[in-house]
Formats: structure tokens, sequence, C-alpha cells
């Protein structure tokens, strides 16, 4: 007796066990082919990286050296507020290696992104032997194959939290705190229109194993990241930052929020010459600003560019003084991103 197995796409016998068959829902980051005896790899996010950036490249690298790999968590830019209040709390001691360039045939590890445009300098050069991310797939290509993982999740250390528990790997409260702490952050504490059901149950358990209140946290984490008095402007515009190349453009989106009062619109001349100089330099066709209220779930836009009419055609919104208000607006990855591309390819 034969059966069709859909996920395989082959008819097998119905008494036919295999482990492939029985571990077609877990996540197995842990291919003995990305691990060539002396080996020595790199992993990291993307370039201005967040707390999940950062959350993603310790944990990996705690996990692929329990396995007896050899692999260096890197970052492309300096720690934001959160990742610094998250570091400081759950006293995460690790200083990841400050990198922005890669060498030729240098073995890497991409976490939180996929795009060239947003990793690091020379990566088309480099030897990617795995991607784990929750964003969409754009402009990425690899002549080789290898261990590509991407969920459609709200946070890329949520894919991690799992692979974690798979392989059994014993809890760490600096990993398992910074686990907990991108998952808030990324979702904006479970509030986001891209939090999943997984996102939801492994913050819960994270913050259970951590003793820590959820709600209380989310929200001291939160705060932390939206006191911009003491930042510059270029530090409030590239603290969460992306460049994507969307058609023939090229358009950088930028995230900052707020808990209670916004000063980013406060200093918008300030913030606006900052703009015009890293379009200037960046050759960029677009510069938007989400500036999100989190506990109202809502976002002032700040665009500058030769096209501010795609955001103007993509959000249905009249610009004054070069801002708008979009009501339930609040992520780049499901509500900006998408849209932008859909807009620029009809």
């Amino acid at each position: 007796m034969f059966r069709f197995n859909k996920k395989l796409n082959i008819w097998v016998k119905e008494d036919e066990t295999s482990p492939l068959l029985e571990s077609q829902d877990k996540l197995f980051p842990l291919s003995e082919i990305i691990n060539p005896a002396g080996s020595y790899i790199k992993v990291f996010g993307h370039q201005h990286p967040d707390l999940d950036s950062i959350a993603s490249s310790i944990a990996v690298a705690y996990l692929l050296n329990s396995r007896g790999m050899n692999v260096n968590a890197c970052r492309l830019g300096k720690y934001n507020a959160e990742t610094l209040f998250a570091m400081k709390h759950f006293s995460v001691e690790v200083d990841l290696q400050y990198i922005d360039a890669v060498s030729d045939k240098d073995k890497v590890i991409l976490v939180d992104h996929n795009e060239a445009s947003q990793s690091a300098v020379n990566i088309e050069n480099a030897d990617i032997m795995m991607v784990i991310d929750h964003h969409g797939i754009n402009n990425f290509s690899n002549a080789n194959p290898i261990d590509f993982t991407t969920k459609p999740w709200g946070c890329a250390s949520t894919i991690i939290y799992k692979m974690l528990k798979e392989a059994n790997i014993k809890p760490r409260r600096d990993v398992w705190g910074m686990l907990l702490s991108a998952i808030i952050s990324d979702t904006l504490l479970l509030r986001s229109p891209t939090t999943t059901e997984e996102d939801k149950g492994a913050a819960k358990e994270l913050a259970t194993q951590l003793g820590e209140n959820l709600e209380k946290y989310g929200i001291a984490l939160l705060s932390s990241g939206t006191d911009t008095s003491k930042m510059t402007a270029r530090d409030i515009l590239l603290g969460d930052s992306k460049l994507y190349t969307l058609g023939k453009l090229r358009i950088r989106i930028s995230a900052t929020s707020f808990v209670k009062h916004d000063s980013v619109l406060d200093r918008r001349k300030e913030i606006e010459l900052e703009m015009f100089d890293i379009i200037s330099n960046e050759s960029l066709d677009l510069f938007l600003v989400m500036i999100t209220d989190i506990i109202n779930c809502d976002s002032d836009l700040l665009v500058l560019g030769n096209r501010r009419d795609i955001v103007c055609r993509a959000f249905g919104i009249m610009l004054r003084n070069n801002t708008a208000f979009v009501k339930g607006l609040v992520s780049r990855k499901k509500q900006v991103v998408p849209v932008l591309t859909k807009l620029l390819k009809s």
C-alpha cells in the first residue's frame, strides 16, 4: 500500500518510516556540510543592527559552537539603545566583533536579512553557508546550495529559539534574555501585525523561564529605545534603518518609536538636513522615516526624495511639510515594503 506524501512530493509505502519524514516540522541548521574541519565562520545581521540582529547573532553562535563549530558573532554597526538596555539587564558580557566588510571566500552566516544591500561590503564574494531570516526574499542569489531557513514570523529570534529548543541546547540566561528582548522589540510587545502565535508562545515561554513579567519588562525595554533627546539626528535616522532596491529605485526606510511624547518631529528641520545629506551620499530616490506610537500603534511618516509620490500613492495620503499620519501603520516589513514593492511592479 502506498500513499502520496505532499510535503516530499513523492509516493511512500504506508508502513515506511524515515527520519526525513519525521523531521518535516523541525528546523535543522546543523548540517555537517557547513562545518569543514578547522573552518572559521562569521555570523551577523544587517547593517545598522537592531536588537533582533544582535540577539540572533549571539544565539546562533552559541548554538553552533555548542556543536563543536568555530563561529564568531559579529555586528555591522553600533548597538542601539534597546540592545544596550537588554545587554545590561541580562548581563551580556560578550562584545560582538565590529566589521563592515568581509573578505573573498570568508565563510559567513546571515541572520535577520538576506539582501546584499543590507549586508557587509563584499558579501557577494563571501562563502554564504546559511541564512536564517523572517523577511521577504528579494535580490538574493547564491552559486552553491546552502542551508536557508525562512519563516513568516515576527522575529528571527523566534526561529532561532525554536532551533535551540530542538537541539536540546542548555538554556543560558544571557542568551535566552536577548532572544526574549528581540521578540518584544520586533513585535512591539506582541502588538504588531507581524506577530504570530509562534512569537507569542516563544515570548511567554522565555519570560516564564527567565522570571520576567512580560508586560513590565517589555514596556521598560521599548521605552529605553524611545529617548532621542541625547541622540544625534543621524543616530535617530540610522539606528534602525534598511536600504532596499525596489525595481530601479534605491529606497531607505528607517524606523523610530515613542511611548509617550514624540520628540522626533520637534527636531524635524535638523533631521531633514541629515536626511538630505544621506540621500545625496547614497544616491537615494526615496527616504522614508516611520515614527511609531508603540501604545496606539500608529505612525507619522517623514518623507524626502524625488519619488515621494510613491508613498502618497501607496498609502493614499497627502504630505504636509513632508509629513503625514497613517493610522494602524507600525510594520516596515509587513505594511510598508510589500505595498511599495507591489506598486512599483504595477
